[in-house]
């Protein structure tokens, strides 16, 4: 069967208009908005806000998890903790380079050691990356950097002063914050995405009750957001 050059022509053009389809010139590729936000956290107290876009870097650590103080012995204090799991923790520092104030923000999980592995620094870490921040309510702990029993957000405030969601005195000593200190507040992540260059954004909403050095009710923070890119 013979087919006319007519129908080749045509059959040419719709295989290359498929083509263009399928394979957009760059041009014609929409850049993904999300890429063009960056950090940002704010949050209102005392009837002042807030506003950082400065992020001076995040840290990670490790603490032993269900931490006692078994006894205290010419002065010296000896502790015990579970030694199957870790109490893994992620923080991310904001700071006003306008004025004295900054926020850290802490996503801390109590890991078994299975569900880790070490790094060439010896730091534990958890083989999938992102279970701290997947969407949902978190609790603050009050015993974080303490006996960390539990996991969830603690925050620290730097307004002149040292403020945190979290009790800072010594193990040692008796705390006068306990869970129902926080029981009015609440950090939700809104959302945490992947973006096309490989990258997550989190969005998250938050409210608080921070106390001083002495473990005294500061105001409330309120109206709290951050915004995060995780590489």
């Amino acid at each position: 069967m013979k087919i006319s050059l007519f129908w080749c022509g045509v059959f040419a053009l719709c295989l290359f208009a498929a083509c263009k389809k399928e394979n957009p010139a760059p041009s014609e590729i929409k850049p993904d908005p999300l890429l063009t936000l960056g950090d940002s956290c704010s949050y209102q107290m005392d009837g002042k806000s807030y506003s950082f876009t400065y992020q001076n870097g995040f840290s990670i650590g490790n603490s032993q998890t269900n931490v006692k103080l078994d006894s205290v012995v010419k002065g010296a204090r000896y502790y015990s903790g579970d030694k199957d799991s870790v109490m893994f923790s992620r923080s991310y520092n904001f700071d006003a380079r306008d004025f004295n104030a900054g926020i850290s923000i802490s996503f801390a999980k109590k890991y078994n050691k299975k569900e880790m592995e070490q790094s060439k620094l010896a730091l534990f870490i958890p083989k999938n990356g992102m279970d701290l921040f997947q969407p949902g309510n978190y609790k603050y702990p009050i015993d974080y950097e303490r006996e960390n029993t539990q996991s969830g957000i603690a925050i620290e405030l730097h307004i002149n002063e040292s403020f945190s969601s979290y009790s800072k005195v010594s193990i040692a000593r008796p705390t006068v914050i306990t869970s129902e200190s926080q029981r009015q507040s609440k950090f939700e992540i809104i959302r945490c995405v992947k973006l096309t260059n490989g990258n997550y954004l989190l969005e998250a909403k938050f409210n608080t009750v921070v106390f001083d050095g002495e473990e005294k009710v500061k105001k409330n923070i309120e109206n709290g957001y951050l915004r995060l890119i995780l590489y």
